[in-house]
């Protein structure tokens, strides 16, 4: 095989490894474990980077000529020098770049590194870059104090709608029967036992989003009016970015499971992102965050990164 590069998603639960030719042509993919360099040890870290790199050599029978690893936390600089030696320490002595994940996501999602992402999975974050290099975000805080539009703000807002159903703040609603169901609860005293179990994660909480397509189709009027919220965050988080790079007009990917597989939550994000950004259109990815990380090691042959 001859001179090829390696694009590196990592991710919360595992990373995507994708090598390519000069010409971008898919070569092989490799995948290990957990890469987030804020939720996984140090030694975590540096066992999958060793772990891709070796199988990523015993592949192609040679060294990438350029890596770019693409995860979450890198403008934690402790972050980024862990990334950064954890795949010098794996035997890569050739060009490196580490960036955040959002930013191979563009890449991928687009087939450029111009233009703008917004992401809704269990968190949400947007982002952009201009063809001059200026790039902007807005979003993507974490889920205390950021995350609206997201999987876990929807799953939220759905156990909100139940507790308000209870005393009477807001309308009845069909969620509050399902919720109960799925949690095998038996008043709201369970309910509020669940979400603040030392054990929840915000995974448990955005999976409550599930039930929301199903309600709105049955006209429910929380689950319309927890589509709505989400939608009209969503659209503010594309807006800010716009702004930011003095864009009035463009193309914006969609990606993250919550903005993949809900029509709905699409639908109301467009409707209010055609109030706040009307030159902004939205598409569907192209290509994956893996796909991205190895464009922009492409790039770092050519020297513009």
């Amino acid at each position: 095989m001859g001179l090829y590069v390696l694009g590196l998603d990592g991710g919360g639960t595992k990373t995507l490894a994708q090598a390519t030719d000069e010409t971008g042509a898919d070569l092989f993919r490799v995948g290990g474990g957990a890469l987030n360099p804020n939720s996984e040890t140090p030694d975590r870290v540096r066992a999958t980077v060793r772990e891709i790199l070796d199988e990523a050599v015993r592949t192609a029978g040679a060294q990438p000529a350029a890596v770019c690893v693409a995860a979450a936390g890198v403008s934690n600089p402790d972050a980024r020098r862990l990334l950064e030696q954890a795949v010098r320490d794996a035997g890569f002595e050739g060009t490196l770049h580490v960036t955040g994940d959002h930013m191979a996501a563009l890449a991928g999602a687009l087939g450029r590194p111009e233009g703008m992402i917004l992401i809704a999975g269990t968190g949400s974050i947007c982002a952009g870059q201009t063809a001059d290099g200026r790039t902007a975000r807005a979003g993507g805080r974490g889920h205390l104090i950021d995350d609206e539009g997201s999987g876990y703000a929807m799953g939220r807002d759905v156990l909100r709608a139940v507790v308000e159903a209870e005393d009477g703040r807001g309308p009845a609603t069909c969620l509050t029967e399902r919720v109960y169901r799925e949690l095998g609860a038996e008043n709201l005293g369970d309910v509020v036992s669940f979400v603040y179990a030392p054990e929840r994660t915000k995974r448990d909480i955005a999976a409550l989003a599930k039930f929301l397509p199903e309600a709105a189709a049955e006209k429910d009027e929380a689950a319309l009016a927890i589509y709505d919220r989400a939608g009209r965050e969503l659209a503010r988080l594309a807006a800010a970015v716009a702004k930011q790079l003095e864009l009035s007009e463009g193309k914006l990917a969609l990606a993250g499971s919550a903005l993949r597989n809900d029509e709905q939550l699409r639908r109301c994000l467009n409707a209010h992102l055609a109030q706040l950004a009307p030159g902004i259109v939205t598409v569907l990815p192209r290509q994956d965050a893996a796909f991205g990380a190895a464009l922009l090691a492409r790039q770092l042959l050519k020297g513009a990164v």
